[in-house]
């Protein structure tokens, strides 16, 4: 995969050498690749099995592709989730620098406290649904 080609090898320094600014790197590179393989590549996986003939396609099949469902599915995006849920920290944190103003702003830093607990609590029960695996070819176990 060409993402990954990008992203270092862990651990490329000198093992006897081992500084802290390799460990930080290293630490990098596998959150990096960690995203990559979950949120960017089933997509791409996709399109390789639909070229190797892994997955062929048949007027049998469903008219819709399955990676276009209607309902949670198609809209789940884990980048949006987790800029959402920052978003709302961001606001919860604003609202209570202005508490000392007006005490109307420790219910709204609350709100919107809530809202980011609650939707970071919906993506951990949901994983699965924020991931981007691939949808067309089922591999045999």
């Amino acid at each position: 995969n060409v993402d990954l080609v990008c992203v270092p090898v862990c651990c490329r320094d000198n093992v006897d050498l081992r500084t802290m600014q390799g460990i930080l790197n290293d630490g990098w590179n596998a959150l990096a690749r960690y995203y990559l393989n979950n949120f960017c590549d089933g997509t791409k996986q996709d399109a390789i099995d639909l070229l190797q003939g892994h997955y062929i396609v048949s007027v049998s099949r469903d008219i819709a592709p399955p990676s276009q469902n209607a309902g949670l599915e198609a809209m789940a995006s884990f980048p949006l989730a987790l800029s959402l849920v920052l978003t709302g920290l961001f606001f919860a944190t604003l609202s209570l620098r202005q508490v000392r103003y007006d005490l109307k702003h420790l219910l709204f830093s609350f709100i919107w406290a809530s809202l980011s607990v609650a939707l970071a609590a919906f993506v951990r029960a949901k994983g699965r649904l924020f991931c981007n695996r691939p949808r067309l070819h089922k591999p045999q176990r």
